[in-house]
C-alpha cells in the first residue's frame, strides 16, 4: 500500500500520478490502466449506493 498527498492536485491528478509511479516500477507493459470508481463498483456488482448508505437497513 502506497499512501501521499498532493494538496493542491485533484484526485484526477493523483490517479494519474499514482499510475506513473506504478507503471515505472513494473518490469513490464502489463497493459491499459483502467480506472474504476468507488460508487461505481459498488452499483455494477452489489446493486447498492455505498455513500447514503441506512445502516439499519444492512444491520447495523
Amino acid at each position: 500500500m502506497l499512501e501521499w498527498y498532493r494538496p493542491q492536485f485533484t484526485l484526477n491528478k493523483l490517479i494519474e500520478e499514482s499510475t506513473t509511479l506504478i507503471m515505472s516500477l513494473l518490469p513490464s507493459y502489463p497493459g491499459p490502466v483502467v480506472q474504476h470508481r468507488y460508487r461505481e463498483l459498488f452499483h455494477t456488482h452489489l446493486e447498492i449506493d455505498p455513500l447514503p448508505l441506512h445502516w439499519k437497513r444492512y444491520g447495523r
